[in-house]
């Protein structure tokens, strides 16, 4: 039961982290009344801003693509630590420390990952020229793919492998 708590208040921080800075772009590019404030990319054609948006688009499905694939690799290390018969004295107590440093690992690529993925946004947000609502960050593309990021990841260090040790 403790494990999930941890798991939904861990959880909790990237779901508030998008959403304030989602809000923090927001108040920085548009005035309350929907209208932008300043827009450093006026001189864009419209063609040229749907360029720009579709390519930071393809970027952060990219990053979601990589993130995958390390975190397939730092799984298939952890199957391979836990799974070793190695025949020391302390086998056991080294296999928890490699297994949290990895759990440990995995969060900060998530985090990372995060964070690029709100780069990647804030400049689609820069070019944009209509106001988008408080609520609206949640049911954009990149939200699940930060929950699904920081849920692969924090669950790994929370649930797994406190279950194995």
């Amino acid at each position: 039961m403790i494990e999930w708590i941890k798991f939904i208040a861990l959880l909790s921080i990237p779901v508030l982290i998008w959403v304030f800075s989602c809000l923090i772009i927001r108040y920085h590019n548009f005035q309350p009344d929907g209208s932008r404030k300043r827009s450093k990319h006026h001189a864009e054609k419209d063609d040229d801003r749907t360029i720009f948006i579709q390519a930071h688009n393809s970027s952060i499905y990219r990053l979601f693509e990589f993130y995958i694939k390390i975190s397939l690799a730092i799984f298939g290390g952890f199957i391979y630590v836990i799974t070793r018969e190695v025949k020391t004295i302390d086998i056991e107590q080294i296999n928890k420390t490699v297994a949290n440093s990895i759990g440990w690992l995995l969060i900060l690529i998530a985090s990372i990952f995060t964070l690029m993925i709100i780069f990647h946004q804030k400049s689609k947000i820069e070019r944009w020229r209509i106001r988008f609502s408080w609520w609206e960050p949640i049911f954009w593309i990149e939200f699940p793919l930060i929950l699904l990021i920081n849920t692969v990841s924090i669950a790994f260090k929370v649930i797994v492998i406190p279950s194995i040790f």
